[in-house]
C-alpha cells in the first residue's frame, strides 16, 4: 500500500511540475527551429553528463526532484549562454512566433 501510495504521490507531483515547466519558452532572435533542437539537445546532454548516478542513498524522489531541478539549472544556463532567453507564452505569441506544445 505505502510503495503504491509513493508512486501515486510521485505521478501526481511530476504531472504538477511538469505544468509549470511549459509557461516559457526559449527565443532567440533570428534562431532556427532546427538550430534550437541542436542547442537544446546539447545542453539536455551536459546537463544528464554532469548529475551524478543514484546509488540507492536517501528519498529517491527527493534525489530525482534534486536532480531535476539541477538539470533544469545546467540547461538554463547552457540555453542562455547560446543566446536564448526563457520568454513568457503570452509573450511569444505577440512576437507572432509560432509555439508548439512542449513534448
Amino acid at each position: 500500500m505505502k510503495t503504491v501510495l509513493k508512486v501515486g504521490m510521485t505521478g501526481v507531483l511530476v504531472a504538477l511540475l511538469n505544468g509549470c515547466a511549459v509557461k516559457t519558452v526559449w527565443y532567440k532572435p533570428g534562431g532556427t527551429p532546427e538550430e534550437f533542437q541542436r542547442d537544446y539537445a546539447e545542453c539536455k546532454y551536459e546537463a544528464v553528463k554532469h548529475t551524478p548516478p543514484y546509488y540507492g542513498q536517501g528519498n529517491p524522489v527527493a534525489v530525482g526532484i534534486g536532480d531535476a531541478i539541477h538539470q533544469q539549472d545546467i540547461i538554463a544556463a547552457g540555453m542562455r549562454a547560446k543566446g536564448y532567453r526563457a520568454i513568457s507564452r503570452e509573450e511569444a505569441k505577440k512576437l507572432g512566433l509560432e509555439v508548439t506544445p512542449a513534448r
